[in-house]
């Protein structure tokens, strides 16, 4: 069941009869559709829609800035717990599509590019 109190306008979550995506539009929106959706389970497919490539020697999760900038925008490990630069984690565990939306706008102050 997704809770009201996570939700924000531009989060995505599934439709529970048919999986589809629905993305939230109002706040209207966040209120008729706590029943019959669910959150989207993080997964590796869905980060890779988002814009994160697995790093290999770290064994982690990175989103790149986009050009000019350089280095990693956020990083995951691989029970998709943030990391900081040292790659530590901080103390936060995201488990659904839409946390993973609202923690990147939370700390970047831009919305999650997800790639359909």
């Amino acid at each position: 069941m997704t809770y009201s109190h996570e939700l924000r306008i531009g989060n995505l979550i599934a439709q529970d009869d048919s999986g589809q995506y629905y993305q939230l539009k109002s706040g209207a929106d966040i209120d008729n559709h706590t029943e019959g959706f669910s959150p989207i389970a993080l997964t590796q497919e869905v980060l890779s829609q988002c814009g994160f490539a697995f790093h290999e020697h770290f064994k982690i999760w990175q989103k790149n800035r986009t050009l000019p900038q350089q280095g990693p925008d956020m990083e995951l490990d691989l029970d998709f717990w943030v990391l900081d630069f040292s790659h530590h984690r901080i103390g936060v565990a995201l488990k659904s599509l839409h946390q993973l939306q609202n923690f990147y706008f939370a700390m970047k102050g831009k919305e999650l590019e997800i790639q359909a």
